[in-house]
């Protein structure tokens, strides 16, 4: 099977988006990092864990809630009490 190569209009959203996921996980990485240089690769579990568990403006989901249906449980959301 032979992948067809997208239409320039096509292209030209794709690359849009794409350019604007680099810009926002380097923001994410750099706050991260700090001046840290060297420890960046241990960043990236924790960067992914925020972008895919961030909610988006446009489409008000978050990227694991669109694939999975459901958001990821974080050490930081609160545990349900058992009232009874």
């Amino acid at each position: 099977m032979r992948l067809r190569a997208p239409k320039s209009q096509e292209r030209s959203r794709f690359e849009e988006f794409d350019e604007s996921n680099k810009m926002i996980l380097g923001t994410l990485l750099r706050a991260l990092i700090k001046k840290n240089l060297k420890t960046w690769e241990e960043c990236l579990p924790n960067a992914e864990f925020a972008y895919n568990h961030a909610v988006h403006s446009a489409s008000k989901y978050s990227p694991f809630q669109s694939v999975y249906g459901f958001n990821p449980i974080s050490p930081l959301d609160p545990i349900p009490l058992r009232l009874s």
